[in-house]
């Protein structure tokens, strides 16, 4: 925890920045990096077909952060995009209770 999501764009463009995308959650959370899980989504829009994967979005799973954390998160990750040639993205945030975590099998 926390597990970082990233849909909306070919799978090539999500691993080029997968590993800035760690850095950040680790910097600006101050998460230990063993414990960030990047993974990949493919979106295909049942809505519209044919229709290319061109935003990014990042889904976020972790453990309740201040609105602050989320913030920095988000302009960190918006900014990553930016600079990766992607002019729109989208970054949303499920923060769970702690009460809800289990590893294992044992409560968090």
């Amino acid at each position: 925890m926390p597990r970082v999501t990233i849909h909306g764009i070919p799978r090539e463009a999500a691993a080029a920045v997968a590993d800035s995308v760690k850095r950040i959650i680790v910097e600006v959370a101050e998460t230990s990096p063993e414990y960030i899980h990047i993974l990949y989504q493919q979106s295909i829009h049942l809505d519209q077909p044919g229709k290319e994967e061109e935003m990014p979005i990042a889904d976020i799973l972790w453990l309740g952060r201040s609105r602050e954390i989320q913030d920095k998160t988000a302009k960190a990750l918006t900014a990553l995009f930016e600079d990766n040639g992607f002019g729109e993205s989208q970054v949303t945030f499920t923060n769970i209770p702690a009460s809800c975590f289990y590893d294992n099998g044992e409560h968090y």
